[in-house]
């Protein structure tokens, strides 16, 4: 589970990630020490041009990242707003002081990487009536049986919804979206009356505290295979997005007062993309037809093919088609858990530009907080400090 956002820098310099989806379970990648206050070295990669016109990657000098006691802008300042003492509003931060920084794995080769996806794969079919977020798995059914009459009759209305939706049985991705539709439905219901100890109970019962979150790769297959890294302009960006997009662009952004709730603008004329503070796209994708499909967009071609050439013995997984060219300006956030309404997975993050911080949590804490956090900044702000002076959680 993780919120992205992005570093405080000028808002002129998107921040952009390549994604190759991994079916099992989700283990991001993110940039990050082993330990608070460490430093971490990040090799850069830039683009050469050879005789024949085609490109080539090299590697150049390494750059230091810093992310000692990272902070999270909750709101924005509202300075035409008066709180209760007659001040205008101001920035509302969260600063991480204790959560430790995530685990490193090492993979000097496919093989080894491979294994990697298939400990953590059989690690997930193990314990999966636990975690997905499907209504026919324990933990989900058990939910129901605590919930109410008032949520029960909330529940059986959209129970009544998903019996009558027109999914064919051989649009198994559709299915499984309204089905996990249904079971963030019975979370949120259960939340509600729940205190934050309820919750970590809980969490701790299911084994969530136990499971493994995100993880830095490192090791020869990350560092000299997957990844690259480029310095990114908006006036470069801007082509690529047109190729995968076609004439119109799916754009999200973080509302002012509460980095958790968003607004989308569903197709917004590519002419009319400007660099915006708080904004960012999840939906600029490109399915590939095949390992030797292209999209026309370098960047993305080349790491699709490195995805499939890595994984190739891998038994444990399957490559996802579609893959993610992640663009986002500074102060743009995700809320934790965002993909459990597709099929368990891994997720391969590869920071082309920028920085991005991913904050991992257990599962049902992650959707607790997620349900806090949007009704109030306040409120999220209350259990982040929680968590952090607990060390749940990593970063």
């Amino acid at each position: 589970g993780k919120p992205e956002t992005d570093d405080h820098g000028s808002s002129e310099r998107p921040k952009e990630k390549a994604t190759g989806g991994v079916r099992k379970r989700i283990l991001p990648e993110v940039i990050g020490p082993p330990h608070p206050g460490d430093r971490f070295d990040v090799g850069r990669d830039t683009f050469a041009e050879k005789e024949s016109g085609q490109q080539k990657r090299l590697r150049a000098q390494q750059t230091t990242i810093e992310l000692d006691h990272p902070a999270l802008r909750l709101r924005q300042a509202q300075p035409e707003i008066q709180d209760s003492e007659g001040e205008a509003v101001g920035d509302l931060l969260f600063r991480f002081e204790n959560t430790p920084h995530c685990e490193v794995r090492k993979a000097a080769t496919a093989a080894e990487l491979g294994a990697i996806f298939t400990e953590e794969a059989a690690r997930g079919s193990a314990t999966e009536e636990s975690w997905i977020c499907h209504p026919q798995t324990s933990w989900i059914t058990k939910m129901v049986e605590e919930l109410g009459p008032d949520q029960r009759r909330k529940l059986s209305r959209a129970s009544r919804h998903l019996q009558g939706s027109c999914v064919p049985e051989a649009d198994f991705m559709a299915r499984w979206s309204k089905a996990s539709e249904f079971a963030s439905q019975v979370l949120t219901l259960w939340f509600k009356g729940k205190s934050f100890e309820d919750v970590l109970a809980r969490a701790k019962e299911l084994g969530h505290l136990d499971l493994p979150c995100g993880c830095v790769l490192e090791g020869d297959v990350a560092s000299q295979e997957l990844a690259a890294a480029d310095d990114m302009s908006f006036e470069r960006l801007l082509p690529m997005v047109k190729r995968l997009s076609g004439t119109r662009v799916s754009l999200y952004n973080v509302h002012p007062q509460n980095c958790f709730r968003q607004n989308q603008e569903h197709g917004l004329p590519i002419e009319q993309l400007r660099p915006h503070d708080g904004q960012g796209s999840l939906n600029t994708t490109w399915i590939y037809d095949g390992e030797h499909d292209t999209s026309n967009v370098q960047l993305l071609d080349e790491f699709h093919s490195i995805v499939h050439q890595t994984l190739h013995g891998c038994p444990a997984v399957s490559i996802n088609p579609r893959f993610y060219l992640i663009w986002k300006f500074q102060h743009y956030v995700t809320s934790y858990h965002q993909d459990t309404h597709v099929p368990p997975h891994f997720t391969i993050y590869n920071q082309v530009s920028g920085v991005s911080l991913f904050h991992f949590l257990p599962l049902l804490v992650g959707l607790y907080v997620t349900y806090v956090g949007r009704q109030e900044p306040n409120q999220l702000h209350n259990i982040l400090e929680r968590l952090d002076k607990l060390g749940i959680g990593s970063l």
